[in-house]
């Protein structure tokens, strides 16, 4: 609709109805209603890639290593 708009140069979306914004993984996050982590193993799967975690030394942090 007119109230939304995406601007593939600068890859940021916006609806100018509900005042929603930001970049893919944001826009995915609000629409699937997932966690920052899930909507990139989400868009990842959409791509089909592939990706490969390490768990950071006993913490709550995973790096992806290989795409």
């Amino acid at each position: 609709t007119p109230s939304f708009t995406v601007d593939e140069k600068k890859q940021l979306f916006h609806c100018f109805g509900c005042g929603a914004g930001g970049d893919v993984v944001s826009f995915i996050m609000q629409k699937e209603g997932l966690s920052y982590p899930e909507s990139l193993e989400f868009l990842a799967n959409r791509a089909g890639i592939n990706l490969i975690y390490q768990n950071d030394q006993g913490q709550n942090k995973y790096k992806v290593l290989n795409f």
